[in-house]
């Protein structure tokens, strides 16, 4: 008999739990792993991750996707449109090792940045440096995490949040309507704190776009953010009716991007990192954004997993390089030497 989503939640924290009575270096293991995501890798990438997570979402869906913040009786909540979480996600959210797709995965078979990261993997970490106590709220279920729940269960000084699943409350209010799934991050400093990750997401906003093509809106407090494709070039329209523009150029995957005035003039980047398509600590030397999912990266996505003479990273930079000319000769003639 196949396990109830309930059942299956249940299934697997008591999996978790015997795995650290049989071994207690396992409990230190996670609990270590989770304090390095915590403070180290993903510390300042919430918003990140989350509209990673969306754009995921949107591109197993195959539809554009939209994303929503407000704040809700001293919560952050953050909800998607497009796949909703399944079984796999919550193993995956719960693993703090692994993502909920296979490897591999490609939503529409071109190698588009956003379409090969994996959804609910150890990005989802990023949620502690706000709560403790994080749920999330799917069209088909959902999952709870929670730090004293989690001490009741095992006594130590500190334990990893994210270990342990459990249900949802029976009275949790379902996902908003138009919306397949929320994250819900009841902040731990309070309603002012809450008010300030929204701040940031409002300054986040436009580059989320550029970043991540799968999404395409994003609602914060009511206030709208616009994705619009137009041939090779990107168009973003924020709340108060501002435009900006960007020039793109694929290659194998990979994209070059520069923003450009409305009489087509480049404004080359003076500092800029690589992404993947979430921004990493890579410094880039040429003018515009690079946005690939070829480059192999370190678990935080920060740096470069391999050296420098790598295969793998000598063929991905290799690729980026045979399409930056590309962007170059988009450009009017007279304004090509900017890049």
């Amino acid at each position: 008999m196949e396990q109830s989503p309930d059942e299956s939640v249940d299934a697997l924290r008591q999996a978790v739990l015997r795995s650290w009575r049989d071994s207690p270096t396992r409990f230190t293991e996670d609990t270590h792993a989770e304090h390095d995501l915590r403070v180290g890798a993903y510390r300042d990438r919430v918003f990140v991750e989350l509209a990673q997570n969306a754009a995921d979402a949107a591109a197993l869906a195959g539809a554009p996707g939209r994303l929503r913040v407000r704040v809700v009786d001293g919560e952050l909540r953050v909800a998607n449109t497009g796949a909703p979480l399944d079984r796999r996600g919550i193993a995956a959210l719960a693993s703090l090792r692994a993502s909920g797709k296979p490897s591999g995965h490609q939503a529409d078979g071109d190698a588009a940045p956003g379409a090969t990261v994996g959804r609910f993997g150890v990005g989802f970490a990023a949620v502690l440096a706000v709560t403790s106590e994080p749920r999330i709220v799917s069209r088909t279920g959902g999952v709870a995490f929670s730090e004293a729940r989690t001490r009741q269960e095992w006594d130590a000084d500190e334990v990893p949040v994210l270990r342990l699943p459990w249900a949802l409350p029976a009275d949790e209010p379902p996902v908003p309507d138009g919306f397949d799934t929320e994250v819900r991050l009841p902040v731990r400093a309070g309603a002012q704190a809450a008010q300030e990750y929204v701040a940031a997401v409002e300054r986040e906003a436009a580059d989320v776009l550029v970043m991540l093509p799968w999404l395409v809106e994003i609602d914060v407090e009511g206030r709208l953010w616009r994705r619009h494709d137009d041939g090779a070039e990107v168009v973003l329209t924020d709340p108060d009716g501002g435009r900006t523009r960007w020039l793109t150029q694929r290659g194998q995957g990979c994209t070059w991007a520069v923003p450009i005035g409305e009489d087509g003039r480049p404004r080359p980047l003076g500092e800029d990192v690589l992404h993947t398509p979430t921004p990493t600590d890579e410094r880039l030397s040429l003018p515009a954004r690079l946005l690939t999912t070829a480059v192999p990266m370190e678990p935080s996505r920060r740096r470069v997993l391999a050296s420098a003479d790598s295969p793998d990273v000598v063929r991905a930079l290799r690729a980026a390089a045979e399409a930056y000319p590309g962007l170059v000769r988009a450009l009017p003639a007279e304004h090509r030497l900017a890049l």
